[in-house]
């Protein structure tokens, strides 16, 4: 028995532009929840401008694969996005204590403390809300 086919729609040319320039416009730490593989596609998709065919012809992933990759890196990027908002606010004990007195460099480990703070705690939920 065959699996209905779940590949993605294709995404016209015009919406693809859009979000490779909302993607280079983010800032590489911004990425540090993202996979070795994740990266590596963002890196091909942002930086060296590529289409996901393109990106799945270098990573040798078929194309529904590829742009799975892409889909999830970028949703990882808009997370700790969402959660640099919350920090930049500073309006909660939590995150002033995950950030520290002097800020912080952005480690995948930060990260991950950052967006399980967010996700928790409804006034840091809020604020991520309306930053996105």
């Amino acid at each position: 028995r065959r699996r209905p086919d779940r590949t993605a729609a294709p995404v016209p040319e015009e919406v693809q532009e859009v979000r490779r320039r909302e993607l280079a416009l983010l800032a590489w730490p911004e990425a540090a929840g993202t996979t070795p593989e994740q990266r590596e596609a963002l890196e091909l998709a942002v930086r060296h401008r590529l289409t996901a065919h393109e990106v799945a012809a270098v990573l040798g992933l078929g194309l529904a694969a590829a742009r799975e990759l892409l889909a999830s890196a970028a949703c990882e990027v808009e997370r700790t996005r969402a959660a640099l908002a919350v920090v930049e606010t500073g309006g909660c004990p939590g995150v002033a204590v995950l950030a520290g007195p002097d800020g912080f460099v952005l480690s995948t480990a930060l990260r991950r403390e950052l967006v399980r703070h967010v996700d928790d705690c409804p006034r840091c939920r809020r604020t991520a809300e309306r930053a996105v």
